[in-house]
């Protein structure tokens, strides 16, 4: 028997076994979600944005309320925030992009980007290094100077 190595059937097996494991744990997410009670729901989709997909997971996993107090705390999501100015921490709970706001503050909002451009005219001091950050395909863009949020193009 003749054995064959293909990059198109690996990679095929290979995305296969991801679907299922994303599937999996969706479901395992989507259970986890419908065993919690009203309240805890509610709490849930608050604080959601603050953890990753294995912090949800284990969230949804815990067993008690006090269990899921104590990950809600170990957080600190309130001292985070503590450092913006009102109206920023608002939007960031409502996960909003506002201008004044710095790259931190908008990481809280909305996550990573997927992509960052940034423009640097080294022949011209005078211009401020400038940030644009895309998000959803390029369907989003935060765009920074200096640091600070100054457009939010939806």
């Amino acid at each position: 028997m003749l054995w064959r190595f293909s990059w198109g059937g690996f990679l095929t097996l290979a995305l296969a076994g991801l679907l299922s494991m994303a599937m999996a744990c969706a479901s395992v997410r989507s259970a986890g979600f419908e065993r919690l009670p009203e309240a805890e729901k509610a709490r849930f989709a608050r604080y959601q944005q603050f953890m990753t997909s294995r912090q949800q997971e284990r969230f949804l996993l815990l067993e008690t309320q006090e269990a899921r107090d104590a990950a809600i705390e170990a957080m600190h999501v309130e001292e985070r925030l503590a450092k913006y100015p009102a109206h920023q921490q608002e939007a960031i709970w409502s996960q909003e992009v506002v201008p004044g706001m710095h790259p931190d503050a908008v990481m809280l909002s909305w996550g990573p980007p997927e992509k960052i451009e940034r423009r640097e005219d080294p022949l011209n001091k005078g211009l401020p290094a400038r940030e644009t950050w895309r998000y959803r395909g390029g369907a989003r863009e935060v765009v920074f100077v200096e640091g600070v949020v100054i457009e939010v193009v939806p």
